[in-house]
């Protein structure tokens, strides 16, 4: 997740709509295809744990982890909005999400020749 903590800060000034933990979303959604495409709510949540914008600074978590998953939540629903994410749900905390077609698209138009190298290089991207 470092990685995309970098690259998802150069890219907030892109549009003024996405936060930096849509951009996070985006960008882990891109660069950590499962093979079906979709990952879950909770694999979302372990990852951007690790950023430091969402820990104290003794590492532990700043946020609960009812506020961390609305906090989440909210960002989705805004890229659903925007056509970038697809939302499958399979129960009330079970909840599966893929990247689109235009979010792909939307992505690789701002991210530069250098990002997609560097997520490449360290295996991030298929």
């Amino acid at each position: 997740m470092p990685t995309i903590d970098i690259i998802a800060r150069k890219l907030v000034d892109i549009d003024p709509d996405l936060s930096l933990i849509c951009w996070l979303i985006l960008l882990w959604l891109y660069s950590n295809p499962s093979d079906s495409g979709k990952r879950s709510l909770t694999s979302l949540q372990k990852a951007l744990r690790r950023v430091s914008d969402f820990q104290k600074p003794d590492g532990d978590a700043a946020l609960s982890e009812t506020q961390f998953e609305q906090m989440i939540l909210s960002s989705l629903k805004k890229l659903k909005e925007r056509g970038f994410a697809k939302i499958f749900s399979s129960g009330e905390r079970q909840v599966t999400i893929e990247l689109t077609a235009e979010g792909t698209n939307f992505l690789g138009s701002n991210l530069s020749l250098s990002d997609k190298n560097f997520l490449r290089e360290y295996g991030m991207l298929k």
